[in-house]
């Protein structure tokens, strides 16, 4: 994380103790015009316009360092990690990670397709017999909080990798200031409720980091027993079950840093996400693809 990522992170966690985020200038009268002034000066640092409007399609591939809570405490875990995005409303995660010391790698797909949306574990040819505790298909307040969920998911990865995504409206909100430099700060909103703020170096206009309440689902995989002696289902399939009530959604904060350009288009390649101020999860991307032709809706349609 560079120096001055680290400089705001701090003052981020002070100001959240101490009064509002930031404060817009009371004088600024154009703040519509200043909002779009700011975007395009990121949008040309990442690479202009006319590159960025010229992405359909956007892949990355990297390691995963996740600490989270479980039913003993909070538990690290690791693994590998793909995100595709198909432009304007396709958007596919899939965490490959081992939940505990000798388990294979279990992959967890979140899915947007159109205005469908899904997750769950992906089939694996292991023969283990899993549990995936998720909404339960009645329950239709669940299910609607899952889908605002992916849909915030998908447009922030747009905004962080390209400060654009479609359906997203951006306003000119104020500034931050650290001792190593200020950043002009962006609302973002959109569809399922997105709610964030975009923090942009007005030094290098790139973004820094996003700011946005998350409440991350629990998705405890358990052993079970074979055929016949526990919950699993025919031939070892994973087993959908209830969740408690989920925890409230708290603060959470996603660093980028290391940006490197890739195919014309500058793309961060560690992104750091935290909650309330502690480590939840690190990216380190190996590879990135930009308009990759392999990748088609086919992709995107529900497999769980």
């Amino acid at each position: 994380m560079s120096s001055i990522v680290r400089v705001f992170a701090a003052s981020v966690s002070i100001l959240s103790f101490s009064g509002p985020l930031f404060a817009a200038d009371p004088a600024a009268t154009d703040a519509p015009a200043r909002a779009q002034r700011v975007l395009a000066a990121a949008r040309e640092a990442l690479g202009g316009e006319a590159a960025l409007a010229g992405v359909h399609s956007l892949s990355l591939e990297g390691q995963l360092r996740r600490r989270a809570p479980g039913d003993e405490g909070e538990t690290e875990t690791s693994g590998d990690v793909r995100v595709d995005a198909l432009l304007p409303d396709r958007y596919l995660r899939v965490d490959t990670v081992s939940p505990m010391p000798g388990m294979p790698g279990i992959p967890l797909a979140t899915g947007l397709d159109g205005d469908e949306v899904w997750s769950g574990a992906l089939p694996v040819a292991s023969g283990m017999n899993v549990v995936i505790r998720t909404a339960p298909p009645g329950d239709a307040g669940a299910q609607a909080r899952q889908k605002d969920r992916i849909l915030r998911e998908a447009a922030l990865f747009l905004v962080a990798l390209a400060a654009r995504a479609p359906g997203v409206e951006y306003t000119w909100a104020g500034e931050a200031e650290a001792p190593e430099g200020r950043a002009d700060v962006l609302h973002v909103t959109g569809r399922g409720g997105l709610d964030a703020r975009l923090f942009v170096d007005q030094k290098t206009h790139r973004p820094l980091m996003l700011t946005f309440l998350d409440s991350p689902p629990r998705m405890m995989v358990r052993r079970q027993m074979g055929p016949g002696g526990g919950h699993g289902g025919p031939g070892g399939a994973a087993v959908p079950e209830a969740l408690p009530t989920p925890p409230p959604p708290v603060e959470a904060t996603l660093f980028l840093s290391d940006w490197k350009r890739v195919g014309g288009v500058l793309l961060p390649h560690t992104l750091n996400k935290t909650l309330e101020g502690k480590p939840y999860e690190e990216i380190v991307v190996s590879r990135y693809t930009v308009n990759d032709p392999k990748l088609t809706a086919d992709k995107f349609r529900k497999k769980v």
